[in-house]
């Protein structure tokens, strides 16, 4: 018979943090080959919606195209909402664990049931008055 709680990794401390993005709507300008300004720009309109506005503009001359332009938007609003939900974790060490593996967690009093993060770092510290390895993961939104 398989171990209920194999692949199972128990949390010792954890904080959960999830919050509107800074940034919900983004423009950003650049100059083609002639010098001609060209433009992009994405939006987030479910977070609009609920919290109003939230725009950043940025203009570099390094950006080529409308297309490029309109890729740094999203890619602006992707960090954004990557950065809206984060959490930390700790527990004791997970040897398989690496940047960017998506990590399901269920902590009941912290009211997570089956959230899923992305690891965005992670520390293994030794606490010498105990002699006990710990692993500090730093998560993001998937």
């Amino acid at each position: 018979m398989a171990d209920p709680i194999a692949g199972f990794h128990f949390i010792l401390a954890a904080v959960y943090a999830v919050e509107a993005p800074d940034v919900n709507r983004s423009f950003v300008v650049g100059s083609d080959a002639t010098g001609a300004q060209v433009s992009g720009s994405a939006v987030t309109s479910a977070d609009v919606d609920l919290v109003g506005e939230r725009m950043a503009a940025h203009h570099s001359p390094a950006i080529p195209t409308a297309a490029v332009a309109a890729a740094v938007s999203a890619a602006e609003l992707a960090r954004a909402r990557l950065d809206g939900k984060r959490a930390q974790v700790t527990i004791p060490p997970h040897c398989g664990l690496e940047l960017w593996d998506v990590l399901a967690v269920t902590d009941t009093p912290g009211n997570q049931s089956e959230a899923l993060y992305r690891v965005a770092g992670y520390t293994m510290d030794f606490d010498t008055r105990k002699a006990t390895y710990q692993h500090q993961i730093d998560l993001c939104a998937v």
